[in-house]
């Protein structure tokens, strides 16, 4: 059974700014991304882990997950597992997840 996947405004907002800029890799990749985060099995979540480095943040941002899109662009996600509800939050750069 697929995750429901419920991206946020800001989420939306950031995706829309990569696609004016013309980043079409990034809009590829979140595709993709979004695509295995919604099956989440052990195999998506596998490849999650290996291509994209899917990981867990560590202090006042833990229970928020981040994965590469890019060498320098994340997208930042949380998952309800109960629910099975997964949240796009944003997708930021590494200097500006520090400052967030």
């Amino acid at each position: 059974m697929r995750h429901i996947i419920l991206p946020s405004h800001r989420f939306q907002k950031t995706l829309q700014r990569f696609s004016k800029s013309g980043r079409k890799h990034v809009i590829e990749a979140a595709a993709e991304v979004i695509d295995l985060l919604a099956i989440h099995d052990t195999r998506s979540l596998y490849m999650l882990r290996i291509r994209w480095r899917d990981h867990e943040l560590k202090g006042n941002k833990k229970g928020i997950r981040e994965l590469h899109l890019g060498q320098d662009v994340l997208l930042l996600y949380e998952i309800d597992a109960e629910q099975r509800i997964i949240k796009l939050l944003d997708i930021v750069s590494h200097e500006e997840l520090k400052k967030q």
